[in-house]
């Protein structure tokens, strides 16, 4: 019986060991060559020879798993050195610790076994730094107290899923498994299995298994295989058999349909009945029903309440589609912002009113006296010092963009001169913010800086070292930019070389285009320059290309460099690459980086979306094809690498597979997550793109929900005005077969909201051709022409307001001529700017001038290159036909 039993034991060993052999090298069989069978080694724990007990110990722990079994009779035998030697032998194999572990972690294993609960989140943390995944989850598992497992659930957050992609790499798809149904049972590690299965083809014979159970835990897991599966319908009806009324929800959302999301109060706003009531209005909205204008008074009433409250008030508002009172609000509290906002969208007065300037006749000379005065009078008054400033700055900007450069030097120039002379440190503080952007979308204000400030250093040395410090932040490789100019122009003045460096490094417009006359002189110096000597003037080129994109410059630079392949591993530089057309040199890029680590990196699924997308561009169709399988098994329902994943594939313009993984991210991300409302967002600007009109108005109103958010107090009025645009407009082309004249009544509100604003370009004007409303489409672009129009008749020198006409232009196919020489002219004034160049494109596309259309698209391609907007319009005028 003895012998029968051992026998039997040990086939389940061999059968269990062979399943999990993949993951080991391979282990002699029990008992071959002399050695000593499991049960002898067994029976020897309890030998009353110390060293035999001990080496027994030994072997058995280095056979590790096929002992388990026979370990799990021996811990009930009635000796107790044996029930206690099997005991910790059977918590050692089972916790993965072999003879071989890392001795720093079997340390805090049995650290962990003796600690009170609140320091076993540390170990925890300290396991997953020795990225020891299987004894966290294994300890995990053994704690029975709920309310322990629930406060220390966050320390397991993602380990699992790191450690499966690790097993996956090995080839190890067992072992990969094992680990995601060790996981904490969570909608999220459900998702990551099911995920796991659909990768691995299994996924339809699971959810037939998964038909066949019954109960909660069967419907969870059924609502996990729908979500891997992308059915929003299914799963939603899963979510509520299995009580998830939140999952329900954005299932419900993702499918068309955002009432459920809307009536569970989804925005967390914190402020008295708005909870209640934002939704309830959005409801009435969405059904097309009228909301009257005593609905809103609850929402003026916060406007008068304390910060949070107002910004409640004001969102709210915003978000129903009235944003008068709010934009009033915003005006008197935060007069700044709320000038950067009606600047930005083109309403020149009402900016100009919230500073208390006269909105038809400005007088900016006595309004900057007054406040630059203010500054050197009380310099100790902290309010006067910095507000005063930012002030300061704002007009400046606004002056500079609108091309109001010599009344600008009139305003500033004699008041400054005078701060310079009683207040140097208050002089400098605003010098310095002149070459801080106010918007990161918005240049430096370079030209009024240079006229200034080069007056100020004349023929001063130390203060033109003050004037770089201020520009460039007391950057050393500026300090070798600024010694070259002077030595390829030794007879340029001090002033002349500022210009070119601001130039050089993007610093505000460059109507002279110093920029192409300095890099021309800069590779003539490099071309004469042996070239054992060229690294200290390429090194120079690739920091100025870096803070300054220039593609074709910096993959020059790059080449002559000489650098090896691993000296250049950034992904940056694979936009440099790709910008240039060299996708095969990309793809090899991320080969290498795959290939340095055979876990770490070669189990990052974005670094093989990365090598996919470019290998199929290079034409090797069946290398991308292999690491698109790696990205679908790494990905493991993880929403923000699904998101990243998306990001990588659309940099090599495969922008439908960028739609499927922003679709996966927004099918299985936690609808509690931070990560939700990007989920969300990206994956409505997909469906907008393929025009799933209900989808992307559902998703939409789903985002204005949680923008109403308290939590989003930063959310700035053009922010949420957007949000609006953008859910009511594919909500419009969704109902206007069904009820036409609600349908233009609310893309007039979407035009009404934007006449001024280059938003209309994007989608607005080509979906309202597309649906027939050409009466419509032509009479609203010549209300927003006429309107845009009158403001470059009164700034003749805005090039930024001359590029939105363009693009506004270029979208509705009109007008085309005129739109074509305002574009030169922005051009002309500032001839290196991405966008730019990209309306420019979009002009002659519009033309149907294909060819031009392309050379432009390079260019801006060359000048903007980890733009992705900028590239996926390179792409589409080399493929999309004409527009009409």
């Amino acid at each position: 019986m003895r012998f029968t039993r051992s026998f039997s034991a040990l086939g389940c060993i061999l059968v269990s060991g062979i399943l999990a052999a993949q993951s080991r090298p391979p282990m002699a069989a029990v008992g071959e060559d002399g050695g000593r069978s499991l049960q002898t080694l067994v029976d020897s724990l309890s030998h009353d020879q110390f060293k035999t007990r001990e080496d027994a110990t030994r072997e058995i722990w280095e056979l590790g798993e096929p002992a388990l079994p026979a370990l799990r009779e021996a811990v009930h035998s009635k000796d107790p050195e044996q029930a206690i030697r099997a005991r910790e032998l059977l918590r050692k194999i089972e916790l993965h610790i072999t003879p071989s572990t890392d001795p720093a972690v079997i340390a805090l294993v049995e650290r962990y076994a003796k600690a009170n609960s609140s320091e076993k989140e540390a170990l925890l943390q300290a396991l997953r730094e020795r990225r020891a995944w299987r004894q966290m989850l294994k300890l995990f598992a053994a704690e029975k107290k709920p309310e322990l497992r629930a406060a220390l659930q966050n320390a397991l957050e993602g380990v699992a899923v790191v450690a499966a992609r690790e097993r996956l790499i090995e080839g190890d798809a067992a072992g990969a498994k094992d680990f995601l149904e060790m996981a904490p049972v969570t909608p999220d590690s459900l998702v990551a299995l099911a995920a796991f299965h659909r990768s691995q083809g299994t996924l339809e014979q699971e959810l037939e298994r998964a038909s066949t159970l019954k109960g909660v835990n069967s419907d969870a897991w059924k609502l996990a295989l729908y979500r891997a599966a992308g059915n929003s319908a299914a799963a939603r009806e899963a979510a509520e058999a299995s009580g998830n009324q939140r999952i329900a929800a954005a299932m419900a959302v993702l499918d068309g349909d955002p009432l459920p999301w809307l009536r569970q109060n989804g925005a967390g706003m914190r402020t008295a009945g708005a909870h209640e009531l934002y939704p309830a209005l959005a409801i009435r909205r969405w059904q097309g029903r009228k909301i009257k204008d005593s609905d809103l008074d609850p929402f003026r009433r916060l406007l008068d309440g304390d910060n949070e409250e107002r910004w409640v008030g004001a969102a709210s508002l915003i978000l129903l589609g009235k944003t008068t009172d709010a934009e009033k609000r915003h005006a008197s509290d935060v007069p700044l912002q709320a000038f950067y906002h009606f600047d930005s969208m083109e309403r020149i007065p009402e900016a100009l009113q919230t500073l208390g300037l006269d909105p038809e006749m400005p007088d900016y000379r006595a309004w900057v006296a007054e406040r630059v005065e203010r500054l050197w009078e009380d310099p100790d008054d902290e309010g006067n010092g910095s507000e005063g400033i930012a002030e300061l700055l704002y007009l400046a900007d606004f002056m500079q963009r609108r091309g109001l450069q010599e009344e600008a030097y009139a305003a500033f120039g004699p008041p400054l001169a005078e701060l310079a002379k009683n207040n140097r440190d208050e002089f400098s503080d605003f010098f310095g913010g002149l070459f801080r952007r106010i918007n990161p979308n918005r240049p430096p204000m370079s030209a009024l800086a240079l006229r200034i400030g080069s007056e100020w250093a004349g023929e001063e040395e130390d203060r033109w070292d003050d004037l770089l410090n201020e520009a460039f932040h007391d950057e050393e490789m500026i300090d070798e930019w600024w010694n070259w100019l002077r030595e390829l122009e030794p007879d340029r003045t001090s002033r002349d070389r500022f210009a070119g460096l601001l130039a050089l490094f993007d610093y505000g417009v460059d109507p002279q285009n110093l920029r192409k006359q300095w890099m021309d002189r800069v590779w003539e110096a490099v071309e004469a320059t042996p070239a054992d000597e060229r690294a200290p003037q390429l090194g120079r080129i690739l920091f100025l290309t870096s803070h300054a994109p220039d593609a074709a410059s910096s993959l020059r630079a790059a080449d002559l460099s000489g650098n090896n392949q691993e000296e250049m591993l950034t992904i940056a530089h694979s936009f440099i690459l790709t910008a240039n057309g060299r996708w095969d040199d990309a793809a090899g890029f991320f080969i290498r980086l795959l290939g340095r680590s055979a876990n770490i990196q070669a189990a990052n699924p974005q670094f093989h979306a990365f090598a996919a997308a470019y290998l199929r561009q290079a034409g090797r169709i069946e290398e991308a094809a292999s690491h698109d399988d790696w990205v679908e098994k790494l990905a493991l329902g993880d929403p923000m690498t699904s998101l990243q994943i998306a990001v990588c594939y659309s940099s090599g313009h495969d922008y439908e597979r960028a739609a499927l993984w922003h679709s996966r991210a927004a099918h299985e991300c936690d609808p509690d997550s931070a990560t939700f409302s990007a989920a969300i967002k990206a994956h409505a600007d997909s469906l907008l793109e393929k025009r799933d009109w209900a989808a992307a108005a559902s998703t939409a109103e789903a985002l204005a929900l949680m923008a109403a958010s308290a939590e989003n107090i930063n959310a700035g009025p053009m922010e949420l005005m957007r949000i609006r645009f953008y859910a009511d407009l594919p909500r419009a082309m969704a109902t206007l077969g069904t009820d036409r004249e609600a349908a233009i009544a609310r893309l007039a509100e979407c035009h009404r909201t934007f006449a001024r604003d280059g938003t209309l370009a994007d989608h607005f004007f080509p979906m309202l051709r597309e649906a027939g409303l050409v009466k419509e489409h032509d009479e609203w672009f010549e209300i927003s022409w006429k309107l845009v129009n009158e403001t470059i008749a009164r700034f003749p020198g805005s090039d930024n307001t001359m590029n939105t006409a363009g693009w506004l232009a270029s979208r509705a196919v009109r007008r085309l001529d005129e739109a074509l020489e305002l574009q030169r002219e922005a051009l002309r004034i500032n001839p290196n700017q991405a966008a730019y160049l990209d309306t420019m494109a979009e002009i002659e596309f519009a033309h149907g001038n294909r060819d031009e259309a392309i050379r432009w698209s390079e260019l801006s391609v060359n000048f903007g290159p980890t733009d992705l907007m900028i590239r996926q319009q390179y792409h589409r005028f080399l493929r999309a036909p004409l527009p009409r």
